[in-house]
């Protein structure tokens, strides 16, 4: 191993064991998963820090990028492209994925006596493996930020009803006028509602 060339033995074990984690294909495709998803939300929050983003535009920016983020937990064809790339870089890198999946990832046996009968066995792939795992991954991405969208939607309500694109005439009211203009009071304006 070149990393651990003229190094002592415990700096030289360390590097091994660091070496084996990072050519493990659970490293590999982990990621080029997250590199795939994590370059969307990169391109989110360039976006959102912006100088000159208005916060409807970027409710808006955010509810685009979680439905985004749904097409991809829902696309299993996508997933399924993502973990074949995973796949070929792996044997690139000189890993033996379908190995790693068996030693690591075992599915486990229900003893024969509670069932015996291979025609109720679960399939249990590498590809099938890797798509639940990301789309625990990805549900819980979306529901947190859908979570946290909808609170920042609900602070906001007043502006965001007036504000929203397209904008509808029925929205511009003198309930959600004088709602919004609350948000505009400066610390020493006493508050009337």
């Amino acid at each position: 191993c070149w990393v651990c060339l003229g190094f002592g033995g415990g700096t030289r074990s360390k590097a091994l064991g660091l070496q084996k984690q990072l050519l493990s294909f659970d490293f590999i495709v982990s990621i080029i998963f997250m590199k795939n998803i994590m370059y969307k939300l990169k391109c989110l929050t360039e976006t959102l820090e912006t100088k000159h983003l208005c916060i409807i535009d970027a409710i808006t920016l955010i509810d685009f990028t979680m439905k985004i983020m749904t097409e991809i937990n829902t696309d299993e064809h996508a997933i399924n492209n993502l973990i074949d790339n995973a796949l070929s870089f792996a044997n690139l890198l000189g890993t033996n994925p379908e190995s790693y999946f068996k030693t690591h990832h075992r599915r486990r046996l229900c003893p024969k006596r509670i069932d015996s009968r291979p025609s109720t066995e679960v399939e249990f792939t590498i590809h099938l493996f890797y798509r639940r795992e990301f789309k625990l991954v990805l549900d819980t991405l979306i529901t947190l930020s859908n979570s946290n969208l909808k609170q920042c939607i609900s602070s906001i309500q007043p502006l965001f009803k007036l504000f929203s694109q397209p904008l509808d005439k029925s929205n511009i009211t003198l309930e959600n006028i004088t709602n919004s203009l609350y948000f505009h009071q400066t610390p020493n304006t006493p508050n009337t509602r």
